[in-house]
């Protein structure tokens, strides 16, 4: 069952979503280059381009909700991280899901070798 987008009407092709580097043309390139540390991803919606949101980010990384949002200053305490902070802990975290399957896989092989 197709739900009511925004403005009472029904989501169609138009309203998918295209995820590119910035550097990438998302119409053209194939293979999307390296991430490096500078490097900004965005989202194309209906022609328009935006910046993931720190909470895309972090689901996107399989994490809590503002796991990003708050960090520790030189003086012990609590701060609000900006969004360009939690972008660079995003960009430099490891997918939850991905971490798990390898770890899985790491504990069957040993649990073989071990068998063996």
């Amino acid at each position: 069952m197709r739900t009511q987008g925004r403005n009472n009407r029904t989501p169609d092709e138009s309203d998918a979503l295209i995820a590119f580097h910035a550097t990438q043309n998302p119409i053209t390139d194939a293979d999307a280059p390296s991430l490096g540390a500078s490097a900004s991803v965005g989202i194309q919606q209906r022609g328009t381009v935006r910046r993931l949101t720190p909470l895309e980010r972090e689901r996107l990384m399989g994490w809590e909700d503002d796991h990003t949002a708050w960090g520790i200053d030189e003086h012990g305490q609590r701060v609000e991280l900006s969004d360009t902070a939690r972008d660079r802990l995003t960009g430099n975290g490891v997918v939850t899901t991905v971490a798990r399957w390898i770890g899985d896989r790491i504990h069957e092989v040993h649990n073989r070798q071990e068998q063996a």
